[in-house]
């Protein structure tokens, strides 16, 4: 029964149907649409982490759910509060994490009249959102929330958008209502038929070289992960991983197949794919297909499988966790053949080739700093001393290096953006990592992306988040700035590098003294690891400014601007 009685309002009814999806705490930016919500929040216990900028609060949220497996919440106001998490809900829509946005409007008693900040943000937020709904009664709030944790833990999982005009919001209702919430929904997985199963399983014993592809949505299966496991040991197969799919199956340090790299896609006879969205990060899947490997791919939303050419291949609607214990059970007593031995040790060997280009800036010792280098010495310290941190990489180039150049152990320890590739994510990231894991967050970002929200230093300071910001510093939008030498260099040389370039290096290691952040600039690589223990040691914010080379990018830009010039 509900602890009040008689009425209450929509803010306190708003909060009671989150709290009965188990949420414990928003990511939000106050406004005067919303502020029931919050007193309703605090009533029930759910902490309010309050932000700067509704950008940062949509981070927070997504990286919440990345690395909790549970979907995040953000609450923003109306008009342009909810515009400024715009991109915040893309990212997440391209990621497939799931998470709520509550956002205020514009009270319908008085829609249509011009009121203050009544912006039709419910069409704005569709193309942005899973599911987007308006509420028009304060007494159904429970059933819309409820509605709205449905999609957005789905079969297609991402953010759900659901708008509460102010009068909604504030209004009383019968505290009935708060009896009456629907149950949590939770995902059931769907099961192939046995016959399907046993015709993949057959596949997957005759292949002489198979690879897993485990893609970003797997997060949300939590109970897969051990069975992913027990599969590729079963059949001797290496794991490429996807994205947020780092760490899923297992450490990355102790067995290097967890990560083994594109080449063994585009070498493999048969590849199975799991929550393997169609975007350009799976491009080597497709390759791979046209050049004669067997495809099966499974997904819970059937508009998100990659499709094959061959008459074989399989494109399947289930949950990983329920298929691949289905397919253990089909090769029960299946013994991995001894070929497999040879294609593992094959897979690491293509691993470390591909590897090699990124060596040339890991093992560099020029001066100004190798923006790898920087990178190798912030993860060597981590691999050392810190295994247990979260990183978070933003910045194009700069979050290319430090995702290459670590390991990781567990699921959500590595965040970053994904296909939509926008950077400025990281300090909303990082704040949302913190609350998710409880684990100290390294955040490794370029200084361009440092910049967007920067003022989320404060949000770091007020919840004291043992957070290290390491700021790879070239003074430049490095990818761009890179590419345009690369694939236009007559017009780099004629008008110089446009906009591509700041004044000078900003001593960003000085911006957290309003916050009673401290922080240093650092030039030498052999400083690096010194300067992280004087940050670790402190067990609060810190920053770690470093300079680094205008002229050094990463293989992935050099490729690029390779075919780009080419016109591959």
């Amino acid at each position: 029964m509900s602890a009040v009685s008689g009425k209450i309002d929509g803010g306190l009814l708003l909060a009671q149907a989150l709290a009965n999806e188990g949420v414990e705490r928003v990511f939000t930016l106050c406004g005067a649409h919303i502020m029931p919500a919050y007193y309703g929040c605090k009533t029930l216990g759910i902490e309010i982490v309050d932000v700067r900028h509704e950008a940062a609060a949509g981070y927070a949220a997504n990286s919440y759910a990345q690395t909790t497996g549970k979907p995040g919440v953000i609450i923003t106001t109306a008009g342009p509060g909810v515009l400024n998490a715009t991109t915040a809900m893309v990212e997440a829509r391209d990621q497939g994490s799931p998470l709520l946005h509550i956002g205020g409007g514009a009270a319908l008693g008085a829609l249509d009249t011009r009121q203050m900040q009544e912006t039709n943000t419910l069409e704005i937020m569709s193309p942005c959102s899973v599911w987007s709904r308006r509420v028009y009664a304060t007494h159904r709030l429970g059933e819309y929330v409820a509605e709205a944790f449905r999609n957005a833990c789905g079969d297609a999982p991402g953010p759900a958008y659901l708008e509460v005009p102010a009068d909604v919001l504030s209004a009383n209702c019968d505290s009935k209502w708060a009896d009456r919430l629907p149950q949590p929904w939770r995902y059931s997985s769907p099961l192939l038929e046995r016959s399907v199963v046993e015709g993949i399983a057959a596949a997957l014993a005759r292949a002489e070289r198979p690879v897993l592809v485990v893609g970003d949505g797997i997060r949300y299966f939590p109970d897969a992960a051990a069975k992913i496991a027990a599969l590729a040991r079963q059949l001797g197969m290496p794991v490429h991983p996807i994205g947020l799919a780092r760490g899923f199956v297992g450490d990355e340090a102790a067995y290097p197949r967890l990560r083994a790299g594109v080449s063994t896609v585009v070498n493999a006879d048969l590849i199975l794919c799991l929550q393997v969205r169609p975007d350009f990060r799976a491009a080597m899947v497709s390759a791979a297909n046209r050049r004669g490997a067997a495809l099966v791919s499974v997904h819970t939303d059937s508009h998100q499988i990659i499709r094959g050419i061959h008459p074989s291949d399989r494109s399947l609607s289930a949950a990983p966790d329920g298929v691949c214990a289905q397919l253990l059970e089909a090769l029960d007593g299946h013994s991995v053949a001894e070929t497999s031995q040879a294609w593992l040790e094959q897979s690491v060997a293509y691993t470390e080739q591909e590897r090699t280009a990124w060596l040339t800036g890991f093992n560099s010792s020029k001066q100004p700093m190798h923006p790898g280098r920087c990178a190798h010495e912030v993860a060597e310290f981590l691999r050392r001393e810190q295994p247990e941190f979260t990183v978070v990489a933003d910045g194009g180039d700069s979050s290319l290096w430090i995702r290459e150049a670590v390991t990781v152990s567990a699921p959500g320890q590595l965040i970053s953006w994904g296909p939509n590739g926008t950077i400025g994510t990281g300090l909303g990231f990082a704040i949302g990592a913190w609350f998710g894991r409880r684990k100290p967050v390294l955040l490794f970002t370029g200084d361009g992306s440092f910049g967007f929200h920067a003022t989320e230093l404060d949000t770091v300071a007020r919840f004291q988040i043992p957070l290290i910001v390491v700021i790879a510093n070239d003074s430049a939008w490095g990818v761009i700035k890179g590419t345009e030498q690369l694939i236009r260099p007559a017009a780099v040389a004629e008008h110089g590098n446009l906009a591509t370039e700041f004044s000078e290096m900003l001593h960003y290691e000085k911006l957290g003294e309003i916050w009673g952040i401290d922080g240093e600039l650092v030039r030498d690589f052999d400083e690096i690891g010194a300067a992280l223990r004087r940050a670790v040691s402190t067990g609060r914010p810190y920053i770690i400014n470093v300079e680094i080379s205008q002229e050094d990018f990463s293989p992935v830009i050099a490729a690029y601007g390779a075919s780009v010039k080419s016109g591959g």
